[in-house]
């Protein structure tokens, strides 16, 4: 078995596995490479960040690009690095790339500019419609919150927020229509303060409660994207020396990568404002309105009419409408955002488990997750063929890795599970498909929708209602001297899809259903989840099993 992972996956961990020998770079020439192409592993350190990769570490195929075209000539891409017999070479899912195609060309970014009319990037665009059909909705809040004891420095917190704020122009940016037109316009920065609201006045046993309620208030209060500042920080004190801070962004200026952005710029701003360090933020090379530029540019031209030629075939035939789950309440006429969560957690040794398997198939541990929840999602609907949303991060070039910003793509997975394949089976269609998905994310969802016009439906979402995501974009620690600092969570009640299958790495490997109430009922989402859970457990024990034989009750764990 090759100890060396491929970093095919749409995501990174660094969670090293424990039995497994972490492999230097030089040793990653084996069966997933060529080795006319060793000089490129050297291109990937920067993103690694370290010198040594384990069969957990991914990155993007997208983010490599970003890279590789400075330092590579042009008559080769990162696409030819795949070996006859993976995606790109096989006949399943063909590739839009071959030895003989020039590395697809990139507008370099612009320098900053001035605060202004700036344009949108396709994913602002539709979410600035989106908000005009359904106003007043907390479904696209990205909240973060941390419970901190000690003695807290409001002003410097407060600073650091201002601070955070004026570094990145999308946050104080405010989206409408003008004249009919999508525009987004930048305001100067300004203190906008950190609100704070003091419930130490209360019974010590009403506290904890009271806190809790006034965060979900806070995390479900709707944006107005016209007029707000797209980052809110809500400070909460139980006492002298407890605090709850919740940070609250829109999505329209934010992604899940964007959390880890904001919460390591907050750590070492405040460390400055209290005299502990330097001011150790550098100036950003750009801001997202450049990114909205270069995606503009970049898609107006042969990359999206090749892309586009490959999610048509990829997508070709699917109805998109049938129901991989069965409903409890019968879908309403339009599509609802209402939800809920729950939780369970396996093992923190899983993931580690996940890719000791997917070695087997030159597979990413994200891969072996999906191509389970395709065995559970079948078995639930006895159709061969599932399609499940996987999002992307989409930073394809390195300046655009310290940036706050809706980057996120979502992309569709097809799954063929004909002919009762083994789950190894499985895990080589599952690897093949997703690979090529992951690597043609250039275009938005919303654009390949356009394109493709699929039949439509104002109750579900095209393709695919099920989304599969593992959270594993880079979280650093807050550490301020005097202070504990520690995740607090939160929720906003809602659901963007059916089904969302929110996988991360914690002390355990903590796995989440958020799903939506106007459709299943919570007995119904607890038992799926803890059939997901069981399957996950049984494929690391008989691999090989046929889908049919695990399925649930089928083998013993």
């Amino acid at each position: 078995m090759s100890r060396a992972k491929k970093a095919n996956d749409n995501s990174r961990s660094n969670v090293r596995p424990s039995s497994t020998r972490p492999t230097k770079i030089k040793d990653l020439l084996d069966s997933a490479f060529i080795p006319a192409h060793a000089q490129y592993l050297l291109i990937w350190r920067p993103l690694l960040n370290f010198t040594f990769i384990s069969s957990t570490n991914h990155l993007t195929a997208a983010s490599i690009f970003g890279y590789w075209e400075p330092e590579v000539a042009s008559h080769s891409t990162p696409w030819n690095c795949f070996p006859p017999g993976s995606p790109s070479k096989g006949k399943s899912v063909p590739f839009f790339f071959d030895r003989s195609e020039a590395a697809p060309s990139s507008p370099r970014v612009a320098a900053p500019q001035a605060p202004q009319m700036s344009p949108l990037s396709f994913g602002q665009e539709t979410m600035l419609f989106w908000d005009k059909l359904v106003p007043h909705s907390a479904v696209y809040n990205v909240p973060i919150a941390f419970s901190i004891q000690g003695s807290l420095d409001r002003r410097a917190l407060a600073a650091s927020i201002d601070l955070i704020i004026s570094r990145h122009q999308v946050l104080r940016s405010r989206f409408m229509f003008d004249r009919g037109e999508p525009t987004v316009v930048v305001t100067p920065p300004s203190q906008t303060g950190l609100s704070f609201c003091d419930l130490s006045h209360l019974p010590v046993s009403e506290r904890a409660a009271a806190i809790e309620e006034a965060a979900k208030a806070e995390a479900r209060h709707p944006f107005q994207i016209a007029k707000d500042v797209m980052l809110r920080a809500a400070l909460f004190r139980m006492s002298q020396s407890e605090h709850l801070l919740l940070l609250t962004m829109h999505h329209i200026a934010a992604d899940g990568w964007s959390l880890g952005v904001l919460v390591k710029e907050l750590s070492q701003a405040y460390l400055s404002f209290v005299g502990e360090s330097a001011n150790t933020l550098p100036p950003l090379q750009v801001q997202y309105a450049d990114f909205a530029r270069w995606q503009r540019e970049s898609l107006n031209g042969p990359t999206m009419q090749r892309c586009l030629s490959f999610w048509s075939q990829q997508l070709e035939g699917v109805a998109g409408n049938a129901e991989l789950l069965p409903l409890d309440h019968p879908r309403p006429a339009q599509q609802t955002f209402v939800g809920a969560t729950i939780r369970t957690a396996l093992p923190g040794s899983s993931l580690s488990d996940f890719a000791e398997l997917g070695q087997l198939r030159h597979a990413t541990p994200f891969m072996v997750m999906l191509a389970a929840l395709q065995t559970l999602l079948r078995g639930y609907s006895a159709q061969d063929e599932v399609i499940i949303g996987v999002p992307v991060a989409n930073r394809a070039r390195p300046e655009f890795e310290p940036l706050i910003g809706c980057f996120i793509n979502m992309v569709a997975v097809r799954g063929d599970l004909s002919g009762n394949p083994t789950f190894l089976d499985l895990l080589s269609r599952t690897r093949e498909t997703s690979l090529a998905a992951f690597l043609h994310p250039e275009v938005p969802f919303s654009e390949v929708v356009r394109h493709l016009r699929p039949k439509r439906s104002a109750n579900r979402t095209p393709w695919f209602q099920i989304q599969l995501v593992l959270q594993n974009y880079p979280m650093p620690e807050i550490r301020w001297p005097g202070l504990t600092v520690r995740r607090f969570e939160v929720d906003t009640a809602t659901s963007k899809f059916d089904l969302s299958v929110l996988i991360e790495k914690k002390e355990e490997l903590e796995i989440r259903f958020e799903y939506n109430t106007d459709l299943f009922d919570p007995s119904t989402m607890q038992r799926m989840l803890d059939e997901y859970a069981s399957l996950l457990r049984r494929v690391l024990k008989h691999p090989d099993a046929r889908l049919r034989d695990l399925s649930v009750g089928a083998l013993v764990c």
